[in-house]
């Protein structure tokens, strides 16, 4: 278990949270994991998945957060475990939500490299969201 996750303040607000611990930890995994597909971590990549971590953990240390988080997603060697976490814990609406967050971390260095774009078709087959749906996702966030 992650040494952050064992504070009292992070636990109650995981309990108080409406996202599943599983859930998130899955997201901010997939996020990182998208952010190195280029060779390289942006800033403004950083920023996203900050901003999505913000939003689930109030008064948790990001950057400590951060490493580990980093390092358990290094050492994964398939995207399966998030992606059954999250196919677990959420309906199709909060996939949506999640494909857009994704598709705005993609965006937020300002080059949609081929990779990160096949990737992000990818997950969102594994999370059974329809290619239209994700068109959609992309062409409103690209717009």
């Amino acid at each position: 278990m992650f040494s952050f996750f064992k504070r009292d303040n992070v636990q109650k607000e995981l309990d108080d949270n409406t996202n599943s611990f599983q859930e998130v930890i899955s997201v901010i995994c997939i996020m990182l994991e998208i952010s190195r597909l280029d060779g390289k971590v942006d800033e403004s990549e950083i920023e996203e998945i900050k901003k999505y971590f913000d939003k689930n953990f109030d008064d948790t240390n990001f950057e400590e957060t951060l490493a580990e988080l980093q390092q358990k997603s290094s050492e994964e060697t398939s995207f399966h475990p998030y992606v059954e976490s999250i196919n677990s814990n959420c309906v199709k609406e909060e996939k949506i939500e999640i494909m857009k967050i994704i598709w705005k971390l993609i965006l937020s260095d300002g080059v949609i490299d081929p990779y990160e774009d096949n990737l992000f078709m990818q997950i969102g087959d594994l999370l059974f969201i329809k290619r239209s749906e994700l068109m959609k996702i992309k062409n409103l966030g690209s717009s």
